[in-house]
């Protein structure tokens, strides 16, 4: 289990609270939101953005599911301080001018952008999405066994 020594007073409230009501999907304003910041005498806004930052430190996940995102405790083993998972990722030019990001270890997890910058930025994206669905049910996250180059002839 986490500490939360080094949250803030209202986000160790959400984390806590998340913690004990593992697997759970949390509005930024519900009801559940609503009742934590009366109990703990927090606005909801506060608390809306307690959520949104532990989503943003990787401490919990967040979904989205149509126009709403919900938020919800991850796997556990995720949840280790400083914890990252290390993928590789190729990026290649296509031939509309865009650059095309993949992550070999995550099949089908792909992203462009305009520039470099732009798909690094987006695969990133990506592939934490990735990774939390697989988390979300249930299922193992990947391991790269090796990465190398391969040269052949032009």
């Amino acid at each position: 289990m986490m500490t939360t020594e080094h949250l803030s007073p209202s986000r160790r409230i959400v984390y806590e609270e998340m913690q004990a009501h593992r697997g759970k999907r949390y509005k930024r304003v519900g009801p559940d939101t609503e009742r934590l910041a009366e109990q703990h005498g927090y606005n909801v806004e506060t608390l809306a953005q307690s959520l949104v930052d532990l989503a943003g430190k990787g401490l919990i996940s967040k979904e989205r599911t149509g126009r709403e995102v919900l938020y919800f405790l991850a796997d556990e083993k995720a949840l280790t301080a400083g914890a990252t998972l290390r993928l590789t990722v190729t990026f290649a030019r296509g031939e509309d001018g865009y650059v095309i990001a993949s992550v070999p270890a995550l099949p089908g997890c792909h992203s462009q952008g305009r520039t470099l910058d732009e798909a690094r930025r987006n695969i990133r994206e990506a592939a934490r999405g990735y990774v939390a669905g697989l988390q979300y049910w249930g299922e193992n996250t990947p391991e790269e066994l090796s990465t190398e180059q391969l040269e052949i002839p032009a």
